[in-house]
Order: structure tokens, then C-alpha cells, then sequence
């Protein structure tokens, strides 16, 4: 099979949209896709994911399935007391159905979620997905949602896997909750290397990628109990860094002097405190408190430019709020009350003015459903938006999505909540037709 695609030309190919979790392998969150949300926006399609009855903790991705250019909607399932598909993909334009997983489980993805590349050559991405009833990585084919490959991993509860096109092939990079990190191979799921830290402890980390150490190359950065860990692309560890908090995000990776190599941004739950590391030096750069979230798994960070002074912030809610520390100088910039935030945020230009905007998810009112909510740069709430539900209030446990659904070039906000219904909110007027 590996010759197969070598011979064939075939490489592997990360798709346009929203491929993973947090965005990018830097996991920043940050989008460079434009729309103009303004004013409060309106949905252009709404619909149930399978059933009722499943449960939804992971954030989706977005990419093209359907083959029409546009951007669809893959949703992983955590299941419940029955089984259903791992995971479904859904028309971004109008909620129906594209496939569903011929894999069934009880117990799928949790936290950690889906992510995708191709290594078919198709144009449809391969879905790479955790399966906790399992104990494996599972690889479904992005044309029908079957199952190319598994690959026994152990438990993964928060950890979304990271895809890189890294040779013909591709890469596929994961950790368990006891902080094994796995390399695999994408098209095979052959296991290229392993690497367990010495100390033990719980990760809640996906991994990430960036240049951290000036040496040309990308490394693989996560946290697990109370360090982050640098590891080679060849599976060797680099540099470890005690964070001090046993509660540790995913590591953002982003640029913050200008020097071409990117710190490592996170957020430290225990201690409710945003810090920010440079390789080699054992004491954070940015230590700066926001307050605790009352979360199992802890909300990363996102960083980007926010406030256009060519510095990248962090923007990370917790119990009391959302917050901004300016990355300029390492301090607080503000922090607004905001309540029920679950999801972790993401930012993005979604206005006409060149600052940019964050977009949350969470828990909204008695008898409605699905909430998304966007503030301004400097932290005003700018609008909120949620559905009526016979049912109870429940949250978005993931992130938000940018995709782009339809022939406008504006983005749309793609968002589930944990009861199954998905989102895909529109600023610009719908039309019958697109």
C-alpha cells in the first residue's frame, strides 16, 4: 500500500477550512478569514446530529466533502448509552446528511476531536478521530466515512490528534491522557514513534507544531501533568519545562518579539494564570493571573493580534470572565464578566475595522439551545445568539468554526451543542438558492 501511493503521486494534503482543532498546528485559534458579523446574525441552517440521544463534547471541523468547493460540517460523537456513528459529516449550506461513520461506539471522541487531511488523492479529507471505547486513533475514509485503519493508542480523552503533510504519506501526532505521544503514519497507520514523559500526570493537551528552538525545524509541543514537552519530528526530546500547575491546556505557539521563533502561550488552570514560555528559559516571559475555570479540561488560549499593534495577545476565559493579556507588555488589557463560557474561544477579523474579533461558545437561558456569542477587541459584548429548546439549556462544549459554506466569500460560524444540534450561523441575506 505504501508504494501504491508513492508511485501514484499521491500526497497528503491538509484541506481548506477548518481542519482541526484550534485552527492550525500552532493551535492559536486565529482564523485569517474575513467576514462581517457586525450585527447579530441569523441562521442559515440548523439540524439535528443523528439523534437526541447522543452526546457532543468535541468542537467540529470543516472542510469540502461534497465535492461543490464549499466548506461541510464533520461532527465526532461521544455516544451514550447506545452507540452511534463516530462520526458525521453534514452539507454546511443546509444541514443534510453527507455520510455517517459505519463505525458505531457508545463511547467515542470526548474532548479530543476529529481532524482531517487527505491521503487518498480524492479531494475528500480522510477523518482522523479518537475512539475511546476502543482504546484507538481511527482513520475513516473522507468519500464514505469507513474505516481505513486503527491503531491502538490507550485512552484519549482530550487530546485532538495533529495532521501534517509530512512526506508523501502525512503524519498523524496524538497523545493519551497518560502523555504518550504517538507519530503515525497517515495513509498506513503504521506507529513511526513513541514518546512517554518521565513524569507522569494527566494531558489535556493536543499536540502542536512551530519552530520553538531557532533551528529551522519544526518541533511538536504539548503539555501533560505539570510540563510542557518539546519533542523532535524524529520522536527525541528536546527541552521540558515544569509550568507549575498540574492543570495544563493545549500550548499555542506564536511569535511574540519578532524573532522568528514562536513562544509557547498557554493557560494554566489550577493557578488561573496565562503564561508564556520561551525555549531554553525555565521562567515564563508572561505570568499573568485571570482566574480558574471551572472546567475538566482546560480552555487554551487563543492568540493572535487582537488589538493591531503588531503583537500577537491572548484572549482565554475562565469562571468569572473572558480576558485579554497584551502580548506588548505582558499584562492584563481587560476582562469583562461573561457567563456559562465552555467552549474555547477564537478570533478572527469579523468586522470592517482592522482589529479583531472573539468569538465564545457556552450554556445560554432556560429553554434554549446552541449558544455563540462575539466581543469586540476590547472586550464589549457584541452580540449573542441562541435557538429555543423544549429542552434544557444545554452548552457548547467545543469551539466555534469558520467555514465557508456557500458562493459568498464571507465565513460563516459553525457551532453544536451537547445535545446535537448544529449551527451554522450567516451575517449576509439569505437567499433561497446559493
Amino acid at each position: 500500500m505504501m508504494s501504491f501511493f508513492i508511485l501514484m503521486g499521491v500526497s497528503a494534503v491538509i484541506p481548506e477550512g477548518w481542519p482541526m482543532f484550534r485552527y492550525d498546528q500552532a493551535r492559536t485559534g486565529f482564523c485569517p478569514a474575513t467576514a462581517d458579523f457586525s450585527s447579530r446574525p441569523q441562521a442559515k441552517a440548523e439540524w439535528m446530529v443523528w439523534s437526541e440521544e447522543d452526546n457532543i463534547y468535541a468542537s467540529p471541523v470543516g472542510a469540502d466533502f461534497g465535492g461543490d468547493g464549499w466548506h461541510d460540517v464533520l461532527i465526532g460523537s461521544y455516544g451514550k448509552t447506545a452507540s452511534y456513528p463516530l462520526a458525521d459529516v453534514y452539507c454546511g449550506n443546509n444541514g443534510a446528511l453527507i455520510w455517517a461513520s459505519s463505525t458505531y461506539t457508545s463511547q467515542g471522541c470526548y474532548l479530543g476531536g476529529p481532524a482531517l487531511m487527505d491521503v487518498t488523492g480524492d479531494n475528500r479529507p480522510e477523518v482522523f478521530v479518537p475512539n475511546i471505547q476502543a482504546g484507538a486513533l481511527y482513520a475513516l475514509n473522507g468519500a464514505d466515512g469507513s474505516k481505513l485503519w486503527e491503531v491502538p493508542i490507550g485512552t484519549d480523552r482530550y487530546s485532538s490528534p495533529l495532521v501534517r503533510e509530512n512526506g508523501p504519506e502525512g503524519r498523524v501526532y496524538v497523545c493519551n491522557d497518560d502523555g504518550t505521544l504517538f507519530c503515525l503514519n497517515a495513509t498506513t497507520g503504521a506507529t513511526m514513534w513513541t514518546y512517554t514523559p518521565d513524569l507522569g500526570g494527566t494531558c489535556y493537551s493536543s499536540p502542536s507544531a512551530g519552530d520553538v528552538n531557532s533551528d529551522g525545524q519544526d518541533e511538536i509541543v504539548y503539555s501533560c501533568g505539570s510540563e510542557i514537552h518539546v519533542v523532535s519530528l524524529g520522536g527525541v526530546e528536546l527541552w521540558s519545562v515544569s509550568a507549575g500547575d498540574a492543570s495544563l491546556s493545549t500550548v499555542a505557539l506564536s511569535d511574540r518579539n519578532g524573532d522568528g521563533t514562536r513562544e509557547m502561550w498557554l493557560y494554566c488552570n489550577q493557578t488561573g494564570r496565562i503564561k508564556v514560555f520561551e525555549y531554553g528559559n525555565p521562567a515564563p516571559v508572561v505570568n499573568v493571573f485571570i482566574g480558574s475555570a471551572s472546567l475538566v479540561c482546560p480552555p487554551p488560549p487563543a492568540v493572535a493580534d487582537v488589538n493591531a499593534d503588531g503583537v500577537p495577545d491572548a484572549v482565554a476565559h475562565h469562571s468569572d470572565g473572558l480576558t485579554m493579556v497584551d502580548g506588548a507588555n505582558g499584562a492584563l488589557a481587560w476582562n469583562v464578566s461573561a457567563q456559562d463560557l465552555y467552549g474555547p474561544v477564537i478570533i478572527a477579523n469579523l468586522d470592517p475595522d482592522p482589529y479583531l474579533e472573539i468569538v465564545a461558545t457556552g450554556r445560554p437561558p432556560i429553554l434554549y439551545r446552541c449558544k455563540v456569542e462575539m466581543y469586540q477587541e476590547n472586550g464589549s459584548l457584541a452580540w449573542q445568539w441562541w435557538t429555543p429548546s423544549p429542552l434544557a439549556n444545554d452548552e457548547v462544549e467545543g469551539e466555534a468554526i469558520l467555514i465557508n459554506v456557500d458562493a459568498d466569500p464571507e465565513y460563516e460560524i459553525a457551532a453544536v451543542d451537547y445535545s446535537c444540534w448544529a449551527v451554522v450561523l450567516d451575517n449576509s441575506p439569505l437567499q433561497t438558492e446559493e
